[in-house]
């Protein structure tokens, strides 16, 4: 399974950016740890749109990632993302336990 990542700084252009790889992928993994400005809206608009499966990763700076927020927020926006329905949702080793069992 070939899984494209998608740097996502606008929803939108992210739209854009699968239409242009969408015959060459099997999914897509969506790094909203890079977007300014996370549109929940959009991010459901775009969600309906695409056929194939989205993996939702919100990674926080010591992981790698780009997210900067304290990580009760960050935890919470997971938790929003759950409500989209995601195909596949990334965590990382060390989240709490009963925090994966709320997801």
């Amino acid at each position: 399974m070939l899984i494209t990542a998608i740097r996502v700084r606008d929803i939108a252009e992210s739209l854009l950016q699968i239409h242009q790889v969408f015959e060459q992928t099997d999914g897509f993994e969506l790094r909203l740890d890079y977007c300014e400005h996370l549109d929940l809206v959009a991010l459901k608009n775009l969600r309906s749109q695409c056929a194939k499966p989205l993996i939702f990763t919100l990674r926080r700076a010591d992981q790698g990632g780009q997210y900067q927020g304290p990580e009760a927020e960050r935890l919470q926006l997971i938790l929003d993302l759950c409500a989209l329905q995601p195909d596949y949702l990334d965590l990382e080793y060390d989240v709490p336990p009963e925090f994966i069992a709320q997801v």
